[in-house]
């Protein structure tokens, strides 16, 4: 569990780097003892794998043998060599040298909310002067930055200030989150390990020479974090207990914070919000409470499990009709992932997709409106009903799931299960790519003309002005015309298949021998199937390695829902009458 959230918190690091593009084909010096470097240099590790930059690694500048463009030194306040320094500072000469200062505690004010650059520089003077007076020394042949990070916390890196040692501590062995009164009164600026490494290579790309720059992700008081952890643990019957607060009212706050508007002024931003952080940093130290769990259901105002049933009934429907009449399906996309790596749900997903072949879903398609059970209704353009999506639906009636996609289209909307279709492709490459590009010319028309309004953006004014030719047919004719294209191989066999509804980047064609047999298969405990080829197809849509989870951060609710109207819990007996468009009878 553990590795997970150190795992997570340098892809969050590596990811922003790579996509603010802070670092390129450069060689990077990182010299110094310290939990922020041991982050940094496996966050280089991780950026070497997909860019060109090359790296080295020192406990002492005197061990330098490596020819490099920028050194990033680090050093604690509190414990630190300043000969080793000096050393660090002549190996750079006419290069880029970045000065980390890991700060720990800030001088409290009662007047001054935030230090500023200065501020800070003159009222930390005696820790400090030292340092500073080094990197002057050397400031006319080094390109010296310094960057100052204050109390540093993340997993595995103990920061004295937010005493999340003791306050777990409590939580696990006393089921209390005790509040003093001393928490509210001392506010103090703390900074996330992603943030501080993010904010090195801002200064580094982006800051002035013989500048100063203060960093910090968030102020902080003990009373805010203990508060906000309570809600999350409520529910397993952790209790919360407070001091007297009189001291409180009579005590006069005091801040030990910083701004650091000069850092953003050159681009700088905090990766994730307070809670994600608290919870990332927490959630290994409150192994017994699973807050990753919760927070995925919360996501889902609580009814990800009925979501759930719902979507099991309705697959346990398609599998009845698709054996008695021996049609052969089986399931996609991330359920197919699902099925493979955790025989089920993916943790974080909400929805169940199935496909076929043209043939089979033909087949299917004919028969299932016929049989379904009367608690669901089968979805597709040809229903006339306002309904345009690239794939057809088997939804729950008497149910309602707006996301924010469908919200602004006038069609049925419920909780379903997503029919998807492998169709046939061209043999040679270069067709298979105009095909494809055919169809996601098309869906681009189709969504401006179904939308019915400009698309945002940069092709606002292109759509402005075709909408009113597009206005000239219906959208039933634009849908015939994409099955009509979708299907033009149908009847050669050119031993390839696109993917389902072109949804995704183009990722090539598929060999048709990787669905054309199905095995058995379990998911949620129900017997279905996967295609004989499920593992070249994995391995193309998610990667060589998919059967590793994806980062903590990266695990998110698949929909971006707005509204969820579930018919098993609302109350029979009420006395007015509606419908699920939420309308009153």
């Amino acid at each position: 569990m553990l590795n997970d959230f150190i795992c997570n918190e340098i892809f969050m690091s590596a990811k922003s780097i790579e996509e603010k593009k802070l670092l390129d084909n450069e060689r990077v010096c990182i010299v110094g003892k310290s939990a922020l470097l041991e982050h940094l240099k496996d966050t280089l590790a991780l950026l070497k794998k997909t860019t060109s930059i090359s790296y080295e690694c020192y406990d002492n500048a005197t061990d330098i043998s490596f020819s490099f463009d920028k050194l990033i030194y680090c050093l604690d306040l509190e414990n630190y060599d300043i000969s080793d320094l000096n050393s660090a500072l002549s190996a750079a000469k006419g290069k880029e040298f970045i000065c980390v200062v890991l700060s720990g505690d800030i001088k409290p004010d009662k007047t001054v909310m935030k230090y500023a650059e200065m501020e800070f520089l003159t009222a930390h003077n005696d820790k400090l002067n030292e340092i500073q007076t080094t990197l002057k020394a050397h400031i006319n042949d080094v390109f010296i930055k310094e960057l100052i990070v204050p109390n540093l916390f993340g997993c595995e890196i103990n920061c004295k200030l937010l005493n999340f040692d003791k306050i777990c501590a409590d939580i696990n062995d006393k089921d209390i989150i005790e509040i003093k009164d001393t928490d509210i009164v001392n506010d103090f600026s703390v900074t996330y390990i992603c943030d501080a490494i993010n904010s090195i290579f801002i200064v580094s790309k982006f800051g002035k020479r013989a500048n100063v720059y203060l960093t910090k992700s968030y102020d902080f008081n003990l009373y805010e974090i203990k508060t906000r952890l309570y809600p999350l643990l409520f529910k397993y019957g952790i209790k919360i207990s407070y001091s007297d607060f009189n001291k409180a009212k009579n005590t006069e706050k005091s801040y030990a914070c910083i701004s650091c508007g000069k850092l953003n002024s050159i681009g700088y931003e905090t990766i994730t919000s307070k809670e994600d952080a608290l919870r990332y940093t927490l959630s290994p130290m409150l192994e017994k409470f699973d807050l990753q769990k919760d927070f995925i259901n919360r996501q889902y105002d609580g009814k990800l499990s009925k979501i759930r049933n719902i979507e099991l009934d309705i697959l346990k429907e398609v599998d009845r009709i698709c054996r008695e009449n021996q049609i052969n399906y089986f399931l996609s996309g991330g359920s197919m992932l699902g099925a493979v790596r955790h025989k089920g749900f993916i943790p974080w997903d909400d929805d169940v997709d199935v496909a076929f072949l043209r043939e089979d879903f033909e087949k299917f398609k004919k028969i299932a409106p016929k049989q379904l059970s009367d608690k669901y209704f089968y979805q597709t353009f040809e229903n006339k009903n306002g309904y345009h999506f690239f794939f057809d639906k088997i939804t729950a009636k008497n149910t309602y799931f707006a996301t924010k996609y469908s919200d602004d289209y006038d069609m049925p909307k419920g909780v379903s299960l997503d029919l998807f279709v492998f169709d046939k492709t061209a043999s040679s490459e270069r067709k298979q790519i105009n095909h494809f590009n055919h169809l996601m010319r098309l869906r681009l028309i189709m969504n401006v003309r179904w939308k019915n309004k400009a698309r945002k953006g940069k092709k606002y004014l292109l759509s402005k002005l075709v909408l009113p030719l597009l206005r000239i047919f219906s959208m039933d004719t634009y849908s015939k015309h994409y099955d009509k294209i979708l299907r033009k191989y149908e009847n050669k066999n050119t031993g390839y298949v696109l993917p389902p509804a072109t949804d995704h980047k183009y990722r090539g064609s598929m060999p048709i021998e990787w669905f054309d047999k199905v095995i058995p298969c379990k998911f949620e405990g129900i017997d279905t199937f996967i295609p004989i080829g499920y593992d070249n197809y994995l391995k193309l849509w998610y990667g060589q390695d998919y059967t590793e989870l994806l980062p903590i951060s990266q695990r998110q609710s698949a929909h971006d829902f707005y509204r969820l109207d579930i018919e098993s819990i609302v109350d029979k007996n009420a006395p007015i009458d509606f419908n699920y468009q939420g309308e009153i009878i």
